[in-house]
C-alpha cells in the first residue's frame, strides 16, 4: 500500500492520469465505435457470424469499410490526443506547442513508417498498428516519447527547432532500421515461431508467455505473443484442426495443450489480464454509483475488445494491480491445463471469432462441449475472487482522489 501510495502520489504519474482523464469522453467513444465496428460491422465479428448480419442486412457490408476507419481514426485520435496532453503538462508552458508537435509527429512516424515500408493495404491498418480496439499496448510508445520530449525541451527549449527536427529524425531513421533489420517473425508471432522448440514443454512456456504478456500490457507494451489476441502456436492448432477434421473427434489430437487451446480460449477473457473479470468486480462495487467506472467498459470487455476501465480506474502502471492482472490470467491457464492433462476437458481446437465472450470460446471451440463451457464460466468466477480485493482498494483510492480533487476545486 505505501509503495502503490507514493507511486500514485509522483507528479509524473499524476500528470499522466491527468491527460486520461481529459480525453475520457473521446476514450468511452473510441472503445464503443470499436466494440459495434469489431462485432457487427467486422466479417469475422462475433454478432455478424452467429446472426449472418452481412447476409440479411445487405448495407452492412457496405458500410463496414467506413466503420472500420471511423473507428481506427477514433481511436488514433485518443492515442495522438494522449501523447500531445501528457507532453503539454510536464513541459514548461513556453515551450508547449513546440514540444507537443515534435511527440505527436514522432509517434506518427514511430507506428506508421513501418507499415508504409511493408506495403500493407490502407484497410489493414488499424489491426496491423493494434489500434481496432482501445487496447494498452498502444500507450506505451506515447508515455516514453512524452517523457523524452518534456526532458528535451524543459532543458533546451530554446533549441525548439533543432529538438523538433533531431527526435523527429531519430524516431525515423530507428524505425527503418528496425524494419530493415529486425526479422518479420519477432515482429509477430513469436511462440508460434518458437513452438518447435517450445511445444514439449507446453504448460510451463505457455504460463510463463503469458505472465511476460501481462508485464507487457501493464506498461503499455504489446506482448510476444500479440496484444490481448494469443494466437501463438500455429503449427499446433493447424495440426490439431487438421486431425479433428478427419477423425470428427478430439480425444487424441497431436497437440491437445497449446496457446491457442489454453490462454486464448480461457485467459483472455475481455482482453489480456482477464478484463472481464476486473470490470465485473469493479461493476459490483460500484454499482449503487450514478458515475460507475465501470458502466463504459461493460459491453467492450465482454467482447474482448478491450476497457476503458484500464486508463480509467487505472489498471495501467497501477503497482496495486500488477498482482490480480497477473495472477488472474495465470491460473485461468493451469486449470484447463490441469484438466485437460487429467482428460475431463477436451483441447479446443475449432477457431472462433475473436470477439466471441470469453466464458464460450471453450464451448463453441470443442465443438459445443458442457464442460468446456462450465471451465470458461469458472476461470470467470476464480478471476473476479482475485481481483476483488485489489480493486476494492483501488476504488477506495480513486474516491478519494476524486474528493480530494472537488475539495481543491
Amino acid at each position: 500500500m505505501t509503495v502503490n501510495r507514493w507511486w500514485l502520489a509522483h507528479r509524473t504519474v499524476q500528470q499522466l492520469y491527468a491527460a486520461l482523464r481529459q480525453l475520457q469522453t473521446l476514450l468511452y467513444g473510441a472503445a464503443g465505435l470499436a466494440t459495434v465496428n469489431l462485432t457487427i460491422f467486422a466479417k469475422h465479428g462475433f454478432l455478424n457470424q452467429i446472426f449472418s448480419l452481412s447476409t440479411t442486412i445487405p448495407l452492412l457490408k457496405l458500410l463496414a469499410p467506413f466503420i472500420a476507419q471511423l473507428s481506427f481514426l477514433l481511436n488514433l485520435a485518443v492515442l495522438l490526443g494522449f501523447a500531445g496532453l501528457f507532453t503539454a503538462r510536464l513541459v514548461r508552458p513556453q515551450f508547449r506547442v513546440p514540444a507537443c508537435s515534435s511527440a505527436i509527429v514522432a509517434l506518427v512516424l514511430l507506428r506508421f513508417t513501418e507499415p508504409v515500408m511493408l506495403d500493407v493495404d490502407v484497410l489493414q491498418l488499424p489491426r496491423f498498428l493494434n489500434l481496432e480496439g482501445q487496447v494498452l499496448p498502444s500507450f506505451g510508445g506515447a508515455i516514453i516519447l512524452g517523457l523524452i520530449t518534456s526532458w528535451l525541451f524543459n532543458r533546451w527549449g530554446r533549441y525548439a527547432t533543432a529538438l523538433l527536427l533531431g527526435e523527429v529524425g531519430l524516431v525515423f531513421g530507428g524505425t527503418i532500421l528496425w524494419v530493415l533489420l529486425v526479422p518479420d517473425w519477432s515482429r509477430g508471432d513469436l511462440y508460434g515461431a518458437l513452438w518447435p522448440i517450445l511445444g514439449r514443454h507446453a504448460p510451463l512456456w505457455i504460463v510463463v508467455c503469458v505472465m511476460v504478456n501481462c508485464f507487457l500490457n501493464l506498461i503499455g507494451m504489446t506482448g510476444t505473443i500479440g496484444a490481448g489476441n494469443y494466437n501463438g502456436g500455429s503449427v499446433a492448432v493447424h495440426q490439431n484442426l487438421s486431425y479433428a477434421l478427419t477423425t470428427h473427434h478430439l480425444t487424441r489430437v497431436p497437440w491437445p495443450i497449446n496457446l491457442h487451446a489454453i490462454a486464448t480460449t480461457y485467459a483472455n477473457t475481455g482482453g489480456p489480464g482477464m478484463l472481464l473479470a476486473a470490470v465485473l468486480a469493479v461493476w459490483l462495487l460500484t454499482r449503487h454509483q450514478a458515475q460507475s467506472p465501470a458502466r463504459a467498459s461493460k459491453w467492450p470487455a465482454l467482447f474482448n475488445v478491450g476497457a476503458p476501465l484500464t486508463l480509467t480506474l487505472p489498471i495501467m502502471l497501477n503497482p496495486i494491480m500488477v498482482v490480480p492482472f497477473v495472477t488472474s490470467s495465470v491460473v485461468a491457464c493451469l486449470i484447463p491445463i490441469g484438466l485437460t492433462t487429467v482428460r475431463w476437458l477436451p483441447p479446443s481446437v475449432y477457431p472462433v471469432p475473436a470477439t466471441t465472450p470469453g466464458f464460450l470460446r471453450g464451448f463453441l471451440a470443442t465443438n459445443g462441449n458442457l464442460v468446456a463451457l462450465f471451465v470458461g464460466c469458472l476461470t470467470v468466477v476464480v478471476a473476479v475472487a482475485i481481483y476483488w480485493p485489489f480493486v476494492k482498494l483501488a476504488v477506495q483510492q480513486l474516491e478519494d482522489k476524486n474528493e480530494h480533487d472537488e475539495t481543491m476545486g
